[in-house]
């Protein structure tokens, strides 16, 4: 299934006995009023500063995730280590958020290391 615009289209494969497998593509037209509902994934622009590193995610990038996904689990998920978790501040849409924050569409991420000395 892949959700485009206003337009969803569906791929069915069925094996059929007189031939190989076929594929049908059904192409249905969605009303603007439901576009929203069928949103599996999200964008969101991500931008750091400091000595981050994320698997993936150049600077001031947009990038494609699964929706309701919080900032801990993209952090976790492009290689960054549990133990350094704490010391990353995120910033969702200008404020200052905790790691919990579940990211929504088109929200912009700022992640940098607090300054820190002794």
């Amino acid at each position: 299934m892949l959700f485009r615009g206003r337009f969803l289209f569906i791929f069915h494969s069925r094996h059929d006995t007189l031939s190989s497998n076929t594929t049908k593509r059904l192409l249905i037209r969605i009303p603007p009023c439901a576009s929203n509902i069928i949103l599996l994934y999200m964008k969101i622009t991500v931008s750091y500063v400091g000595y981050l590193h994320l698997d993936g995610i150049e600077n001031d990038s947009t990038i494609e995730m699964e929706k309701e996904t919080t900032v801990e689990k993209l952090l976790e998920g492009r290689g960054m280590k549990r133990e350094h978790l704490r010391y990353v501040v995120p910033v969702v849409n200008g404020r200052k958020r905790d790691l919990s924050c579940i990211l929504r569409n088109d929200d912009s991420l700022f992640l940098y290391l607090p300054a820190g000395g002794g």
